[in-house]
């Protein structure tokens, strides 16, 4: 199927600012999501890796694929999601989003019904290719209002005419992205650290391991990943540390020693200066509003 030949069927479109915190369980969803930020940040976990989402930025949830957020309130967290099917699905395989996704109390047949749910057939566009993460779109913002606002209304044509526009910028901008693609060594890099956060891992070091100087190295990895090897290495550890906050019973100081801090004080340090609160604070906040 060519893009040019898709017929995009939009299922739901929210305007979803959270007023609590809380950490998501793993979900798997059985059409596409577009979720793109509006305003503040949120903690993306999508098929194994971890993305901080900040303002601009879009994300493509595709079926099948386990994802989940965190969201810290104090972040100020809006964003506009639609989910959707490249085509109009067959009438066995459609569904409302109020059934899948908003249903307050499902039954054990509603849970079967579900279960069928994965089954469906989601085809995608095989002649373009949409990453997962896209930083830094700020040109999406009123083209995903409008989405938003042609949803609420029930305008069908305003719907689909604003969600052709967010792909051809979309298609363009990765367009464009094509010509100055990561370095793989980056990539390499970038992987490398997500599986080996709690080892002292500097530029100088991995410089040496993908046989590149350590200025050469650090300028090539900031600018493919937007950030330095030390922020992409603080970014997983500290993500490591709110999930076993949220997740376990484990004390401030196990935490700090499991994600690769050189002590509790130092790590309690970096989770403020990024979180606003402390460790415990953050924990009990998420607890109490759970």
């Amino acid at each position: 199927m060519k893009l040019c030949d898709t017929e995009p069927y939009i299922r739901f479109v929210n305007n979803y600012k959270p007023a609590y915190s809380y950490a998501e369980n793993k979900r798997i969803i059985y059409d596409f999501e577009f979720m793109y930020v509006m305003e503040g940040g949120v903690d993306m976990h999508s098929n194994g890796s971890y993305y901080r989402l900040k303002k601009y930025d879009l994300f493509l949830i595709r079926p099948g694929i386990d994802s989940h957020i965190t969201v810290n309130a104090e972040d100020g967290f809006r964003t506009h999601c639609i989910h959707f099917d490249w085509t109009k699905p067959d009438p066995e395989y459609d569904f409302s989003a109020e059934n899948a996704y908003l249903h307050p109390y499902p039954t054990p047949e509603h849970q079967k019904w579900l279960e069928f749910l994965k089954t469906r057939p989601t085809p995608e566009p095989d002649d373009v290719s949409i990453p997962c993460y896209m930083p830094d779109m700020p040109s999406l913002a009123p083209v995903f209002s409008r989405c938003y606002h042609a949803y609420i209304k029930n305008s069908k044509l305003l719907l689909k005419s604003a969600f052709f526009e967010i792909l051809h910028r979309i298609c363009t901008v990765n367009a464009a992205d094509s010509i100055e693609p990561i370095h793989p060594k980056v990539l390499y890099a970038a992987e490398y650290i997500k599986e080996n956060y709690t080892m002292d891992i500097t530029t100088p070091m991995l410089a040496k391991k993908y046989g590149l100087s350590p200025k050469y190295f650090g300028v090539m990895f900031k600018n493919g990943m937007k950030k330095s090897v030390r922020d992409f290495l603080m970014e997983q550890r500290l993500f490591c540390a709110k999930e076993m906050l949220i997740g376990t019973n484990m004390s401030i100081e196990e935490i700090s020693r499991s994600c690769g801090f050189s002590n509790p004080f130092y790590f309690s340090k970096c989770f403020k200066d990024a979180q606003k609160l402390s460790p415990s604070r953050y924990r009990a906040s998420i607890h109490d509003l759970c």
